[in-house]
């Protein structure tokens, strides 16, 4: 979904820069899509904006002393999974998840400094849906760019009417864009999302 008004295409952007809140969301959101891109000749970057693990004083006690491990595993099956789909890691902040909204200042700067390396004329990001806090700072850091960057939304779940809904946005004002994965495609995400095996139990 675009946030900024105006011509552009969805099917071709030349330089894009993909919001990651967490090491996974860049697959979960739009990874099938970053890799259409790719194969059209997109360069596709990723900023992973969380080390994507809690912080250590909300882990359990006898988890805490593995905390660095956990962080290098889910980079490490970062690199694994934008390899499958040929994307370029830019970045991993040192911000835990659920405490990027603490972290914003820091976070714009490593955009800042994403942008001006990569060049990137597009911004994609999670929608902001009230389902997960890191998601939803995420998209409200991408916003500060809508007035120089193509800003696209990706559903990846919410909990409107009552349910839980994946990769459906419950407020489509600016219009949907639907991407229908062929079998081959649902394999290779499949294979992608597979690649961060420390989250298989979510």
């Amino acid at each position: 979904r675009r946030t900024r008004r105006g011509g552009g295409r969805m099917s071709a952007p030349r330089r894009v820069l993909i919001l990651a809140p967490h090491p996974d969301d860049e697959i979960v959101a739009c990874g099938l899509s970053a890799w259409r891109a790719r194969r059209d000749g997109a360069q596709i970057s990723v900023l992973y904006l969380t080390g994507g693990v809690p912080p250590r004083e909300a882990l359990w006690r006898w988890q805490r002393a593995g905390y660095a491990a956990r962080v290098a595993r889910r980079r490490a099956e970062a690199e694994t999974a934008a390899a499958l789909l040929r994307l370029a890691p830019v970045g991993f902040l040192d911000i835990p998840a659920r405490r990027l909204r603490f972290c914003l200042d820091e976070a714009a700067q490593a955009v800042d400094r994403a942008l001006a390396a990569t060049g990137a004329g597009e911004i994609w990001v999670p929608a902001f849906e009230g389902a997960h806090q890191d998601h939803d700072a995420a998209n409200a850091l991408a916003a500060r760019y809508r007035d120089r960057s193509w800003v696209w939304e990706f559903a990846a779940y919410n909990f409107a009417g009552g349910r839980v809904n994946s990769n459906w946005f419950f407020d489509a004002r600016q219009g949907v864009i639907e991407d229908h994965l062929s079998r081959d495609e649902a394999r290779l995400k499949r294979k992608a999302l597979a690649a961060y095996a420390s989250e298989s139990g979510n």
